[in-house]
């Protein structure tokens, strides 16, 4: 996440081919890189200010970011599987991952991540279905109220602009809508 003035795509498409599902990952890669270019404009206008990037930074800064977020995401989902995981065998090294997600800078749209995982190949059934709900379980350890399905059930995280305003609505009242007094 953050800065990637290093980022190398044939890095990332070697590191995904050393996986045993090279195939699918290489076809995810590219839906992700072609939905990303498509949308560039869309993501510019989430930002203030002026983007110092060019647009083809841009999409690989997104690609890369959008890549890790899922992927550390459904990793942390399979614990078992990914035990010997760098990031999440080290649970101080899990938190400091997860409050750099909640850095405004280093946020990719949450709009955009959720139309990624939509590309993402099948989860199995017990999983989570949503990139929402992927994401309350990811960020639940930031739920004072540890009710995060039991709203997202009832649908009062109706719309999220990033993480940082996910784990804001976790603060919200569960008997209440705040969306519905203002104008969003």
């Amino acid at each position: 996440m953050g800065n990637l003035k290093h980022f190398n795509y044939e890095k990332l498409k070697k590191r995904l081919k050393e996986k045993n599902n090279y195939e699918q990952a290489e076809k995810t890669l590219m839906e992700f890189n072609r939905f990303i270019q498509e949308n560039i404009q869309e993501i510019c206008h989430c930002y203030a200010g002026m983007l110092k990037q060019t647009l083809e930074e841009l999409v690989d800064i997104m690609l890369i970011d959008a890549v890790f977020v899922m992927e550390l995401s459904i990793r942390k989902l399979n614990t078992t599987k990914y035990n010997n995981d760098y990031i999440l065998s080290k649970p101080y090294l899990s938190k400091a991952v997860a409050l750099d997600f909640l850095l405004l800078e280093n946020q990719v749209p949450f709009s955009i991540l959720e139309e990624l995982y939509k590309y993402v190949p099948a989860l199995p059934t017990s999983q989570k279905s949503s990139f929402l709900e992927l994401a309350c379980w990811y960020f639940a350890y930031f739920d004072p109220q540890k009710g995060s399905s039991e709203k997202l059930k009832r649908k009062h995280i109706v719309q999220v602009i990033h993480f940082t305003d996910l784990v804001r609505n976790f603060y919200l009242p569960i008997h209440l809508n705040f969306r519905s007094w203002i104008n969003v």
